[in-house]
């Protein structure tokens, strides 16, 4: 977080040099774009990379199972976003522990426990399935009805990350809890980001950090400053707002994630393609009206299934478990029926880059 903090934050000459030359040509893209103090855009301030764009040559395709799709090479060819655009930042201490490595080994680091995760993840649908639709014992002719969660991740050649700021003083209405306001009048219940769901197989979020706005920006001495992080004690505002998570039975809590931990949540295709057997997890960022004067710094990785997968079950796996209407149970905020379109990841994607690049 401390190069990232200095991109986002530093008013020196480096680090204003360090944003103007991986600047990026649009919101959601590779580089930087956004003004921190003074950004309007619900995306806010933030910085984009692929990592696993054409320059590391990285995507998988080991044909297709039951991923409702025709993934093949033609799959590695679609490249929405050009190269990715790397500021010079290094470590003061170490000149090898630059920005672009420090981003790279963590986000390697995140991509394997998310395809962990997923193997996890579809041991435990096949057992539900199993359980709930009495397959036991047909297990060997139902075994392949489920995606390969894992595999439609590795047959992906779209792996971003993002590094976000959220202004002190920005936020955003938010229509399910019902926020009537996109401007910040010390309230509660104030949201960087409204509740919703990844449409992505799975995303991982690294620990966030909370920093003195106002000191940031008029300080060139970004290391005097201490970002608050849950190792600050019990009154850091990530115990009670920050990244907030919703389960099925409706309890919202703060993810608050350890400075030693990452979170992983699976996104509507996991959903979707697994027959509403997993759960997507909805999920918000919410402001703190005690710590007012602070924005918040994040770090995430979105794991997504290959292009040409549709955001839907397989006709093998609804005839299995007998229709699709348990795909939007106890839909909260109708979110899952937004993303059920039955798109490709490709489509689905491109209406949401165009809608935030409009």
């Amino acid at each position: 977080m401390k190069l990232g903090r200095q991109l986002a934050l530093d008013q020196s000459e480096e680090g204003i040099r360090a944003r103007d030359e991986c600047r990026g040509d649009v919101r959601v893209g590779p580089g930087w774009m956004g003004s921190p103090g003074h950004e309007t855009h619900s995306l806010q301030s933030g910085f984009y990379g692929n990592m696993k764009n054409n320059e590391q040559g990285n995507c998988k395709s080991k044909g297709n199972s039951k991923s409702n799709s025709n993934s093949n090479d033609n799959d590695c060819q679609v490249q929405v976003w050009g190269a990715n655009r790397w500021p010079n930042l290094k470590q003061p201490e170490n000149d090898e522990a630059g920005f672009r490595a420090s981003v790279t080994a963590a986000t390697s680091l995140m991509h394997a426990t998310a395809l962990s995760t997923l193997d996890l993840a579809q041991k435990a649908a096949q057992e539900i399935m199993e359980e709930r639709y009495e397959c036991k014992g047909v297990a060997g002719n139902n075994s392949n009805v489920l995606p390969p969660l894992r595999e439609m991740a590795e047959q992906s050649n779209f792996l971003p990350t993002r590094l976000v700021y959220y202004d002190a003083k920005f936020s955003r209405e938010d229509a399910i809890m019902g926020s009537d306001s996109d401007r910040d009048d010390g309230t509660s219940d104030k949201y960087w980001l409204p509740w919703h769901l990844d449409f992505n197989l799975a995303t991982v979020f690294a620990p966030a950090a909370w920093i003195d706005e106002m000191n940031a920006l008029n300080n060139n001495n970004l290391d005097a400053l201490t970002p608050l992080s849950l190792s600050s004690g019990t009154n850091n505002p990530e115990h009670e707002s920050g990244l907030l998570l919703r389960n099925p039975k409706g309890t919202i809590i703060p993810a608050a994630i350890g400075e030693d931990c990452m979170l992983i949540q699976l996104g509507a295709h996991a959903q979707l393609a697994t027959g509403g057997i997993l759960r997507s997890g909805p999920h918000a960022v919410k402001k703190s009206a005690q710590s007012a004067n602070f924005g918040r710094l994040s770090f995430g990785l979105f794991v997504y299934g290959p292009w040409n997968a549709r955001m839907k079950p397989s006709s093998d796996l609804l005839g299995v478990i007998g229709g699709d209407e348990g795909i939007l149970k106890d839909d909260f905020g109708c979110l899952m029926e937004k993303a059920y379109t039955g798109d490709t990841v490709l489509e689905g994607y491109k209406k949401f880059e165009q809608y935030m690049n409009g």
